[in-house]
């Protein structure tokens, strides 16, 4: 991210949702959820693509406690679900035994 910075891009939604699909691709939803968190908070980009792709790969990797746990991070991050928030969510809770 500093490297970034001091090269002289600047910040924004199509670079950070690049970088959480990759991550999210990767399976490192830990580094994806870091990067939606820092430009959040840091550049106050709130970027629905990233934020979507990362609460879907959760709802499909990760347990459902996990990703509504995630859901509420989000949420406390000034995000606000849409409609395709909605459906990741729906999914990984029918996919949910019992």
């Amino acid at each position: 991210m500093v490297e970034m910075i001091e090269s002289g891009i600047q910040p924004n939604e199509a670079i950070c949702a690049a970088l959480v699909c990759g991550f999210c691709k990767e399976g490192d939803l830990n580094r994806a959820e870091i990067i939606v968190r820092s430009f959040a908070l840091d550049f106050q980009i709130r970027c629905n693509d990233s934020y979507n792709a990362l609460i879907s790969a959760c709802c499909e990797t990760r347990s459902t406690v996990e990703s509504l746990a995630l859901q509420d991070r989000m949420l406390e991050l000034g995000f606000v679900p849409n409609s395709e928030t909605c459906r990741s969510i729906i999914r990984g809770l029918s996919r949910s035994p019992g």
